[in-house]
């Protein structure tokens, strides 16, 4: 007869025929299609399910797929200028960082200016990639002389961005 709509839910109920949400589709014996679906269960395994209805109002039993979705940005941000000095003769500093992340932490960005910067924005090194992560790196200070104050955001596989962290020196 063709299809003539889907339905999709993140429950398992099979919705009637004329239930609201169903989405009307060109009928056809075949159908396939790419559609944009927000999730509404949180962080977490969601699963999606989706039924299918012909011109005569029959529903097909549901097919699911299920995502681990974290969208929590990476957690306990850390930084420390020169293991906590309260004062350097260097523009050279070492800093200490780390962060956890639910599902990885794959970059940090470091900067003097609190500004944040896009997920997508160049000058994100790349870590190995891993739930936690800490190093040392080498950082110059460029504001001279009096206390100079640093940044650090960290960011995730999904392209989360933590809040920010500073350090002063």
């Amino acid at each position: 007869i063709g299809v003539t709509g889907y339905y999709l839910s993140q429950t398992s109920s099979t919705p009637s025929s004329s239930a609201s949400g169903w989405t009307s589709v060109t009928s056809a014996t075949s159908y396939s299609g790419s559609v944009s679906y927000p999730l509404y269960e949180g962080n977490g395994t969601n699963t999606v399910y989706v039924w299918f209805k012909d011109g005569a109002g029959n529903v097909s039993s549901y097919a699911s797929d299920s995502i681990n979705l974290q969208d929590d940005p990476p957690s306990n941000p850390y930084i420390s200028i020169n293991s906590g000095a309260s004062s350097t003769a260097s523009s050279s500093v070492t800093l200490s960082i780390s962060a956890t992340a639910d599902i990885e932490v794959t970059g940090y960005y470091l900067s003097q200016t609190s500004s944040t910067t896009s997920s997508s924005a160049s000058g994100w090194p790349r870590v190995t990639s891993a739930t936690s992560y800490s190093g040392s790196v080498s950082y110059p200070l460029y504001e001279g002389n009096g206390t100079n104050t640093v940044y650090v955001w960290f960011k995730d596989g999904a392209g989360n961005v933590s809040i920010y962290l500073r350090h002063s020196s």
